[in-house]
């Protein structure tokens, strides 16, 4: 008994080994994301304007300086300089080595708006720093989804093509040896021949295809190919739910639809965040070129010690406040020139967003409207299939009988294997299209999530 149970706990670790070496859609996103230089840079620029911001909420707060300067003189300048001494009493005597220090405090008290079109850039620039950052991790996820269905799109072909040309080698086996024994003609046999070499073609195109697409994983991953492991496949459960959620929905129905993801898209899309950054760039521009028309004030307070010969802070002091206004009087034009064009730009970016809202709306409605026909597709295309299976099946049946010619077999055993492909093809285009739908809008979950075979 002993045995068995370890025997069985044996099993179930190489069974859990071979599991986690599946892949499935999360594990490609991850490991995507990790991998991805683009992803990499985009986050630091984002951390780049963080301490950007940072820099511009301290240039509100007053400065304080600290200044010591040590200073030592070669014996002839400074016997020169104590030249003095000898006929002054009092004079200050310039040691080997001078110390001088002084402390500045420097107080912002009006600067025209000069200061908070820092802030507002900074903070424009922060927001365009989180977006871009968004919007690669958006593309390269929806990017690896996309490639982690093509490749299984192209196993699934692979594997109908194979399917296919067994079925035709059996049949060429079978008309051979009919044909020794005199039951088939020499015709049937070439025509068998034939079509088991165009079935060996579109083997070699299917086999390719799994290359290529294996290829394409490999670079959106950043990997080795041969460190790709084995990707779950995917079962049908997505597309049922989704077509019940979206199947039978009527036009009503999907202008809402649209318009709903519409308008989620408008306020979560990174590249719309990215838009009204650059227009909020665009206003702090306006607001500086505005402030370098206008007077500014600062206050500074500076305090000094004697110079001496030791670091220490205990000789006479002296300190100094100023009050510095600073008016522009005649700059040739060019403050203002600067103002109406950073107002020019400003309606620019404005009217860009306006534009691409009317573009994403049109972007939309198509996204949508191709989505729901992809999945009455994928209906149109199991049907299909199914009464394939069923007339190869009933031709199959006569062909042996002598009832019907090669050509009505060959040509169903066409229709079967097209339409098989067909549906493989109909269903991973739309699960394509369902991501490429919530990569426009901008959010996942949209739609179902993938289901898959156990």
């Amino acid at each position: 008994m002993r045995y068995i149970i370890c025997a069985l706990l044996i099993n179930l670790v190489f069974a859990a080994g071979s599991f986690a070496e599946k892949w499935d859609i999360s594990d490609v996103r991850r490991i995507a994301l990790e991998n991805n230089l683009g992803v990499r840079s985009a986050a630091e620029e984002w951390s780049a304007s963080k301490w950007n911001m940072a820099n511009a909420v301290g240039q509100f707060l007053p400065r304080i300086d600290f200044k010591t300067t040590i200073t030592r003189l070669d014996p002839y300048t400074r016997e020169q300089a104590n030249i003095p001494a000898q006929f002054f009493p009092g004079y200050i005597i310039t040691p080997e080595d001078a110390y001088e220090s002084s402390f500045t405090l420097t107080v912002p008290v009006f600067n025209s708006g000069m200061i908070y079109s820092n802030f507002k850039a900074a903070k424009a620039q922060k927001k365009l720093g989180e977006s871009g950052y968004m919007k690669s991790r958006l593309d390269i996820s929806t990017s690896a989804v996309k490639s982690y269905l093509g490749y299984l799109r192209a196993l699934e072909f692979l594997e109908v093509r194979k399917q296919a040309l067994e079925s035709s080698r059996k049949n060429l086996a079978k008309a051979e040896t009919q044909f020794e024994i005199g039951q088939r003609s020499r015709t049937d046999l070439l025509r068998w021949e034939v079509d088991a070499a165009e079935k060996e073609q579109q083997l070699i195109d299917a086999e390719n295809g799994v290359r290529l697409a294996k290829l394409d994983l490999s670079n959106v991953l950043d990997i080795d190919e041969e460190n790709i492991a084995e990707l779950r496949r995917l079962s049908e459960g997505k597309f049922k739910t989704d077509f019940v959620s979206f199947g039978s929905m009527s036009k009503a129905e999907l202008d809402e639809l649209i318009d709903r993801w519409y308008a989620i898209s408008v306020e979560e899309h990174p590249d719309f965040k990215s838009l009204n950054a650059r227009k909020e760039m665009a206003s702090a521009e306006v607001w500086r070129a505005r402030a370098q028309m206008l007077p500014k004030i600062n206050f500074l307070y500076s305090k000094y010690w004697q110079k001496d010969d030791d670091f220490y802070l205990d000789e006479r002091e002296f300190w100094t406040a100023i009050v510095q206004i600073e008016m522009p009087v005649f700059t040739s034009l060019r403050n203002f020139s600067d103002w109406k064009r950073a107002r020019a730009m400003k309606k620019s970016e404005e009217y860009a967003v306006e534009e691409t809202k009317k573009a994403l709306r049109l972007r939309m409605a198509s996204a949508v409207l191709n989505m729901r026909a992809s999945l009455l597709k994928v209906v149109s295309a199991d049907f299909a299939r199914v009464q394939a299976e069923e007339n190869l099946e009933s031709v199959q049946s006569k062909y042996e009988l002598g009832l019907l010619s090669i050509v009505e077999l060959l040509d169903a055993e066409t229709v079967y294997y097209g339409s098989r492909a067909a549906y493989i093809d109909a269903l991973y285009s739309y699960y394509i299209l369902s991501s490429e739908v919530e990569s426009l809008v901008g959010r996942k979950g949209l739609t179902s999530e993938f289901t898959y075979e156990e």
